[in-house]
């Protein structure tokens, strides 16, 4: 029996959550006159690959790393409003996960500044959509692999390089362990 697609949104919003029970709330924001370097660094320091771009108060835009590729090398000189996409997709506090998670795959983007009114309140992205599913699926048993990670905590002790700029032999994993995409352990 079809429940409608309301009854099926507001279905869904109570099994998944809704953007503002996910979202991660805005750590930090750049300005338009900010550098490249600025935002590369924050990315970097903060383990997130897009960051809102707000004047006075308003969102203007999203820095995303892909968008830093085209100006490698001018980074000290070139300002954020040069290289940020305009052309905003936004949520409120109140969509439901599976609609958020539908619109990043459609656009083809990695997360979305969540707005109530003008006002920015967090950033959802694909992995935040994907907490409440594994969380499902793995029960109350705590931590998921999805869970923010120790090493992406900007305090994180950083792992050691020799002359060559490669991971010190130390840090290297066992052989035969599980190592992730980003290079960590696999739990």
């Amino acid at each position: 029996m079809d429940l409608g697609p309301e009854r099926n949104v507001a279905s869904s919003a109570h099994t998944w959550g809704t953007a503002g029970s996910v979202m991660r709330r805005v750590e930090f924001h750049l300005k338009p006159g900010d550098t490249l370097a600025r935002a590369a660094e924050r990315m970097e320091a903060l383990c997130v690959r897009e960051l809102p771009v707000l004047d006075d108060e308003r969102l203007v835009g999203i820095i995303a790393q892909i968008d830093l590729l085209a100006y490698r090398g001018h980074f000290e000189w070139t300002a954020v409003r040069a290289a940020m996409s305009r052309d905003l997709v936004t949520v409120s506090s109140e969509t439901p996960v599976p609609v958020v998670a539908a619109l990043l795959i459609d656009r083809g983007i990695n997360s979305v500044p969540v707005v109530d009114g003008e006002c920015l309140v967090g950033m959802v992205s694909r992995t935040d959509c994907l907490r409440p599913l594994a969380r499902h699926a793995g029960g109350k048993r705590g931590r998921t692999r999805l869970e923010p990670d120790a090493a992406c905590e900007p305090d994180a002790p950083a792992r050691k390089r020799d002359a060559t700029g490669e991971p010190h032999a130390a840090d290297e994993p066992e052989a035969g362990t599980l190592v992730s995409g980003n290079g960590r352990q696999a739990r």
